[in-house]
């Protein structure tokens, strides 16, 4: 990990100049993290903190090589959502560590006081999922069904003592309902289960997702 934390994480992020305009391109990204660090990051499947943050920091900072910076960047998330769930699911798990952080950087590199809309959406989702635990209905946001699942499963993870109320809020999610809200929950299982294997298979690693949290 030191070895990867010493090198520059744009390195692993193209910046097109096809066609008179700059583009980011996170092929070398996505297939880096799922060849190499989704082998290395732990039975749970979560990059640690410092990983992550240093993928996000590159992402932001090849940005503003290109001429739109913030449309880049959530053109990059989309294809990273959708392409790369382990680094979706490790931002969802950091992302109360890392939000201040990307931020500061944010503000620094393009003096924009808000994140892109694609990284801004990352935390609707965990509002929307803590309003499911405190007994509240709010709206799903309009992200994807890993995103949403993650959201969840981060929030069941740390609500020890309200989760019968959380499990009683999650029949709103009836798959009767909505086919979004099925694979929501299909996702979710999934994380799940996840969590019981690697605790079932790995104990030594139980608490694995609260070391190495700094940045």
């Amino acid at each position: 990990m030191g070895v990867l934390l010493a090198l520059p994480a744009v390195l692993l992020i193209k910046v097109n100049t096809d066609g008179g305009g700059t583009t980011l391109s996170c092929n070398k990204l996505i297939e880096h993290i799922n060849q190499h660090q989704r082998k290395a990051c732990s039975p749970a499947g979560v990059l640690s903190c410092k990983i992550t943050a240093h993928f996000l920091r590159g992402l932001l900072g090849a940005s503003v090589r290109c001429g739109q910076p913030r449309y880049e960047v959530n053109k990059a998330w989309s294809q990273i959502s959708v392409q790369c769930p382990v680094l979706l699911i490790s931002t969802v798990h950091w992302w109360q560590r890392l939000r201040p952080v990307l931020l500061s950087l944010w503000r620094r590199l393009c003096d924009e006081q808000t994140l892109p809309e694609q990284l801004q959406l990352l935390a609707e989702c965990q509002h929307w999922a803590c309003s499911l635990e405190k007994g509240q209905l709010l709206q799903m946001p309009p992200a994807a069904a890993l995103l949403l699942a993650a959201s969840l499963h981060r929030v069941w993870r740390g609500c020890e003592a309200n989760k019968p109320s959380f499990k009683a809020a999650l029949n709103f999610l009836r798959p009767d309902r909505d086919a979004k809200y099925r694979q929501v929950l299909v996702f979710l299982l999934f994380l799940c289960v996840n969590d019981h294997l690697t605790t079932l298979l790995y104990p030594q690693v139980t608490d694995h997702l609260n070391n190495n949290a700094g940045i």
